[in-house]
């Protein structure tokens, strides 16, 4: 399934750069669209933990594992965590004196990129995957629109900014391990401001359980 994904991941760049180039000059649409596909593709491989600032001021984690590979992804109403076995959702009750309640089900296949699965499945997230950035940069492009791009430091990490003028611009960062390192711009309609403040390349086990007390259901089949 990884080998899949992988290629899922290589087809999707090739059709990037395709549209790229018809936007603008080839050899600037192939060295960023090379840059940003490589950087994205050495993220699943990786350990790590990412904390991002949101725009109403509450924070976000992100945590990821090898051997066995595991993904968690904690912020204000819950938490999501995501290994071979299981996937889990946690959410607070509408009460603020309500358990937090996790249901566990069976992902339907391993998890090759766990971020981008739990990112993908999670309703409500506020985070923007590095791949959704490519494609809004693609289509931007695609539509004439005038692309910036300039290299920052982002939490310790170097990274490359692109920045997307007009009625729908945008600006992203992505950095040097190919994570989210900031974004800001409209996702349906809504106004959307995200800054990675905190990276470290190892995590705690703890990032991967379930919140203390939580009431649990288990949906998996026996």
């Amino acid at each position: 399934m990884g080998e899949l994904r992988r290629k899922w991941r290589g087809a999707a760049v090739t059709l990037v750069l395709a549209s790229l180039v018809a936007g603008c000059g080839p050899d600037d649409a192939t060295a960023l669209v090379n840059d940003l596909a490589a950087r994205m593709d050495r993220t699943s491989e990786l350990t790590f933990t990412a904390e991002y600032r949101l725009a109403d001021g509450t924070s976000a984690v992100i945590a990821q594992a090898q051997d066995p590979r595991r993904a968690a992804y904690t912020h204000g109403s819950g938490k999501v965590v995501l290994t071979d076995d299981r996937m889990a959702q946690c959410r607070t009750g509408v009460a603020a004196t309500t358990r937090m309640r996790c249901v566990l089900t069976t992902p339907s296949t391993p998890a090759a990129d766990p971020v981008l699965d739990i990112l993908s499945r999670t309703e409500g997230a506020s985070l923007v995957s590095p791949v959704a950035v490519v494609r809004r940069l693609t289509t931007a492009i695609e539509e004439g629109a005038t692309v910036t791009r300039h290299d920052a430091t982002i939490a310790g990490t170097a990274a490359k900014c692109v920045g997307v003028h007009g009625s729908a611009g945008f600006t992203a960062c992505l950095t040097e391990d190919g994570l989210l390192g900031s974004f800001a711009g409209i996702v349906d309609g809504v106004q959307v401001d995200i800054e990675l403040v905190r990276y470290e390349r190892t995590t705690d086990g703890a990032a991967f359980e379930l919140p203390a007390g939580a009431e649990v259901e288990d949906r998996r089949a026996r």
